[in-house]
């Protein structure tokens, strides 16, 4: 269930939506973009639904079930196109990421999403001293050459696990245009945050968005 704070009216808005994944790179690259151009919540998707409880949470002796992970939506008006940004807190089951997904789609459509960006930590047989790449992956050969000029690397088979993968197949469906970035990381470092991936997206972003 979606609870809306507010209603905002969105002028052609870029949707960008993240969950935690491999590296952080994902969660910590639209946390940044949250904070750092100050994006206000207005709705919050309760996601009991998809979440079941696999285990209670023991404090001082005593148990208690632990709180479902939610998600939110934020935006902030912008020129030419709006923000329009959802954090997940968590992924869920695997046999409920699509019905998720479908969930978040069907909210944001009536905004009239122009497209929608995802992001993807890569790994690779990398040190962790080396500069990450990014790659790119779209619904439409269309949207790869709208990337051109920033001398990506293509994506051209393979598979983005989860919901910042899933997400992007389900927009397709719908008619969503939309890009994932894809950050490289070493293998080996994929339990943990990996700013130097994080960073390169960003710079993507930061001359795409304007």
């Amino acid at each position: 269930m979606i609870k809306e704070i507010l209603i905002p009216r969105l002028k052609n808005p870029i949707f960008i939506c993240a969950w935690p994944g491999m590296g952080e790179v994902a969660y910590k690259t639209a946390l940044f973009l949250k904070e750092a151009l100050d994006l206000k919540v207005f709705a919050k998707l309760e996601a009991q639904g998809f979440f079941k409880p696999q285990a209670v949470i023991v404090e001082k002796g005593i148990v208690e079930l632990p709180t479902i992970p939610a998600g939110f939506f934020y935006y902030k008006k912008f020129s030419p196109s709006d923000i329009l940004l959802f954090l997940g807190e968590a992924q869920p089951p695997l046999e409920k990421a699509e019905d998720l997904a479908k969930e978040i789609i069907r909210y944001v459509k009536k905004f009239k999403v122009k497209m929608l960006i995802s992001f993807a930590a890569k790994p690779e047989a990398i040190d962790h001293k080396s500069d990450s790449s990014v790659w790119i992956s779209a619904t439409s050969a269309k949207m790869i050459e709208n990337f051109r000029p920033y001398s990506l690397k293509v994506l051209q088979q393979g598979q983005i696990t989860g919901l910042n993968g899933l997400i992007l197949g389900v927009a397709k469906g719908q008619r969503i245009e939309g890009v994932c970035f894809l950050a490289e990381i070493p293998f080996y470092t994929v339990q943990i945050e990996n700013p130097k991936a994080t960073l390169k997206i960003l710079e993507i972003l930061n001359d795409y968005l304007n």
